[in-house]
C-alpha cells in the first residue's frame, strides 16, 4: 500500500498536468509579463537587507536608552540587555543572510 503523502503528490501532479493541457500559456488572461533585470533584483535584495539592518541598529539604540533609563532596577536592566542582545543577534543573522544571498546570486550568474 502506497503512503498517503505519495498518493496525494501523485494526484496533484496528474491534476497539474491536465490543467496545463487545458489552458495553453498564450490564452491565460490578465497575467502581466515582468522583465526584471539583474540590477533590479539586486536593488530589491539590497534594499530589504538595508531595512532589516537599520531596524536592528534602531533596536540596539532603543536598548541602550532603556539601559540608561533603568535607574538601577534589575528587571529593567535585564530587559534592556535582552533588547540589545537580540538586536545584535538579528544584525548578525541579517548580515550572514546578506552574504549568503550574494554568494548564491554570484553563483547563479555563472
Amino acid at each position: 500500500m502506497t503512503p498517503w503523502p505519495v498518493q496525494a503528490l501523485s494526484l496533484l501532479k496528474d491534476a497539474a498536468g491536465r490543467l496545463a493541457q487545458l489552458i495553453p500559456d498564450s490564452k491565460i488572461p490578465n497575467i502581466p509579463k515582468v522583465a526584471a533585470t539583474q540590477d533590479t533584483l539586486n536593488g530589491i535584495v539590497n534594499g530589504v537587507f538595508f531595512i532589516a539592518g537599520a531596524i536592528s541598529i534602531i533596536f540596539v539604540i532603543i536598548g541602550g536608552i532603556r539601559y540608561i533609563m533603568s535607574q538601577g532596577d534589575a528587571q529593567n536592566i535585564s530587559r534592556a540587555k535582552n533588547t540589545i542582545l537580540y538586536a545584535l543577534v538579528g544584525l548578525v543573522v541579517v548580515t550572514s543572510a546578506f552574504f549568503i544571498v550574494q554568494i548564491v546570486i554570484k553563483t547563479a550568474q555563472g
